[in-house]
């Protein structure tokens, strides 16, 4: 199939040309003389890649091209014009386009432009598949107990976006159930600064800063003596419910925090154990009470309190666990 190109020229005469050097190198060529004029066939049909004349887009300087960029970001981009000062370059590089051919070029140079961007855009879609699959298992190894193991995946997931706010929380929360707590309160701070960037919806860095705080010195352990340990507290958000403070009347003596990296109960539990003897369990799987079972059944006689928010999120009987009734859970 011949890939499609969208040619935005004002100039009928080079618009046509333009249709029959693309048309001659195998491309499907369709023109427009703007940018306004543009969006109708973009947004009809997917284009492979655009060829825009900088007067084409009836804005001050590059607007129109930044505009175009903002609203059609994957589309591979190649600006022509005959007024390309280096403020103007400069300004285009800002906006992100793909290649720059000056006014005169020859049908060669702009089929060798689309032919460039079309193969950088290969290689961008290449790069989202690496990224994809490593943020997948680094995902899986903390989710499976093997929080080291996320390491390498994840430094490749940053080597491909290295501004990508999912991939820093993420880091973050490796470093926090390894114990790097500098690492990690760094990661999430940064993960935040990137607020216009994408973030994870299950692992929020606001959430990883709210635990660190909690911790208060707490130091990461393989496992902790459960006898003589009775009250626990199951937190689902950690900025609001921390805020509010304990749930129940008892003093909490486990704070459980539920990640919801995985749907079913069955994802890796992460403990530590501040001076005071408080036992933290950070526990990869989402909310549930078939999660709560699974941490109570090792307590003797556990009591168990949470906040609404929490008890919301449980599918079974939330109101077993509404504070002021708390019970032990069943053996």
């Amino acid at each position: 199939m011949n890939r499609r190109v969208l040619v935005i020229e004002p100039d009928a005469t080079i618009r046509r040309m333009l249709e029959y050097t693309l048309s001659a190198a195998g491309f499907a060529p369709t023109s427009t003389p703007t940018v306004e004029a543009s969006r109708a066939l973009l947004d009809g049909t997917p284009m492979d890649a655009a060829v825009l004349e900088l007067r084409a887009t009836n804005a001050e300087g590059t607007d129109g091209v930044r505009a175009l960029r903002a609203d059609y970001p994957e589309l591979p981009l190649v600006v022509t014009g005959s007024l390309l000062t280096p403020r103007v370059m400069q300004e285009l590089i800002r906006a992100r386009v793909d290649d720059v051919v000056p006014k005169p070029f020859t049908p060669r140079e702009i089929v060798a432009a689309v032919e460039r961007v079309l193969g950088s855009a290969r290689t961008r879609h290449n790069g989202a598949l690496e990224y994809a699959a490593a943020m997948a298992n680094a995902r899986r190894a903390i989710v499976e107990g093997r929080p080291r193991d996320a390491d390498a995946p994840l430094t490749r997931a940053r080597a491909v976006s290295p501004l990508d706010g999912e991939a820093m929380t993420l880091f973050g929360l490796m470093s926090e159930l390894l114990g790097r707590d500098r690492d990690a309160d760094r990661a999430y701070r940064a993960a935040l600064a990137l607020g216009g960037e994408r973030v994870t919806e299950d692992v929020l860095p606001a959430d990883g800063l709210a635990r660190l705080r909690a911790y208060g010195g707490a130091r990461v352990v393989p496992s902790f003596e459960h006898h003589g340990r009775h009250n626990l507290w199951i937190i689902s958000d950690a900025v609001s419910e921390l805020a509010l403070g304990p749930a129940g009347k008892a003093k909490p003596e486990v704070i459980v925090f539920a990640l919801g990296l995985i749907a079913t109960e069955t994802g890796a539990l992460y403990a530590r154990v501040a001076p005071d003897k408080r036992a933290f369990l950070i526990a990869t799987s989402a909310t549930s009470e078939r999660l709560v079972l699974r941490i109570a059944h090792s307590f003797d006689q556990p009591t168990l309190a949470a906040h609404p928010e929490t008890l919301a999120r449980m599918a079974t009987n939330p109101q077993s666990l509404a504070p002021g009734n708390e019970r032990g859970a069943a053996k």
